[in-house]
């Protein structure tokens, strides 16, 4: 959230990916408490940055290689998420005219921002804003008859950052993710190098503003409760991140805006460090119920909706009396705890509900002598605070009428 968030352009340094997040991707899944992600990324070429020199040449982005680190607390509906990013750019030689000429990157950048979670059915949105700082150094070689030389060229810049991130469950343990984020950054650029030929050197610094759009697209898959592993595919473009072009094939001073255009896969590695003072993850058993009695209760872990082998045991005795004592109707009731947002709950009560039906109609009971109804956490077994994870209220209550 999520969530992995996701894929980051790194404004002024030339387009860092992040993903995250955000829990964005966790949009969905994440829970109050404290969450992380890492994330590894590959960027293909796309595009073409050009390093001109006298109207001929030009070098293409290259290969990018990077990662992510994404962490944060959720208190409530809000969160305070923390990015850290590294990336590396290379290019393969690109011949022109006079020469060939060459280009690499180094790459980081610092994320703080603040999200909204807000939760309707199964889908998931997470709005924020934040605040984006970039460093980054490009090295340009240059070789031909007119001599060698080299280019550096330093950038820096910090600025806002908005975006959105979206999640929707399409089953039990796999969601859908995507979102994207646009930064403006304020800052710095330095050019410097030497050349064979005895040009002079291009020394020269000034202020640029520069802008950078990414957006993403994945998949997620949660083998455990509050733990997701995902694959997707990101975008980002970056502009006015670099120079574009060089007075002489031996470098000369640079001048114009270099843009980049990357796009590639990336995979991440998403959870919650642990739920708040007072949780536990591990439903107790639940108290058999008398043989004479028309209420059962079935009970579920954390953020599950699936049938456990405990719950199947009480639900078939539940079927077996309704079957002996003819019983004409059945009330099926799902519950939530308070760890999640109200309307998140209530679908997740509803999906426990309905799959308490579903098994009471593979043990024999006519679907329509069932009724479902989902409460969300507004009828807790046990009081607890907003936000807190209890077992016994992750529950559904069979009525026998």
């Amino acid at each position: 959230m999520s969530k992995w968030r996701t894929a980051k352009a790194a404004g002024l340094t030339l387009g860092i990916v992040a993903t995250g997040i955000a829990a964005s991707a966790q949009a969905q899944v994440q829970q109050p408490g404290g969450f992380g992600s890492i994330t590894g990324f590959y960027g293909f070429r796309g595009g073409t940055e050009t390093d001109v020199f006298g109207g001929a040449g030009a070098t293409t982005p290259g290969r990018t290689l990077g990662g992510m680190l994404h962490g944060g607390y959720r208190f409530g509906e809000f969160d305070f998420a923390v990015g850290a990013n590294a990336a590396t750019l290379s290019t393969r030689g690109v011949p022109f005219a006079a020469g060939i000429s060459t280009n690499s990157a180094r790459m980081w950048s610092l994320d703080l921002e603040a999200g909204y979670n807000m939760a309707m059915g199964s889908v998931g949105l997470r709005p924020f804003i934040g605040v984006r700082y970039a460093n980054a150094r490009h090295l340009h070689t240059f070789s031909g008859p007119a001599g060698t030389g080299q280019a550096f060229v330093d950038n820096w810049g910090i600025g806002p950052r908005v975006g959105i991130d979206v999640a929707a469950r399409v089953s039990e343990q796999f969601f859908v993710f995507g979102g994207g984020s646009a930064a403006l950054l304020f800052g710095r650029m330095y050019e410097y190098g030497g050349f064979s030929s005895g040009a002079a050197a291009p020394n020269q610094a000034f202020n640029r503003t520069t802008w950078n759009l990414d957006a993403k697209l994945g998949i997620a898959y949660e083998p455990m409760p509050l733990v997701s592993i995902a694959a997707g595919y990101r975008v980002e473009y970056a502009n006015g991140v670099d120079l574009a072009s060089w007075t002489t094939a031996a470098g000369g001073p640079g001048s114009g805006r270099g843009n980049r255009f990357t796009h590639g896969p990336f995979v991440r590695l998403a959870y919650n460090f642990g739920p708040p003072a007072g949780a536990d993850a591990v439903p107790p058993p639940p108290p058999p119920p008398p043989s004479s009695s028309k209420n059962y209760m079935v009970f579920f872990d954390f953020d599950r909706s699936n049938i456990t082998d405990t719950a199947a045991t009480t639900i078939r005795q539940a079927a077996n009396d309704a079957k002996a004592g003819r019983t004409t109707r059945i009330g099926v009731t799902g519950h939530a705890d308070r760890s999640g947002a109200d309307a998140y709950n209530m679908a997740l009560s509803m999906r426990r509900a309905n799959a308490v039906k579903d098994q009471l109609v593979r043990e024999g009971i006519a679907a329509a002598s069932i009724a479902v109804v989902g409460q969300g956490e507004s009828q807790p077994l046990v009081q607890t605070a907003d936000g807190v994870r209890e077992p016994q209220n992750r529950r559904v209550e069979i009525v026998l009428q």
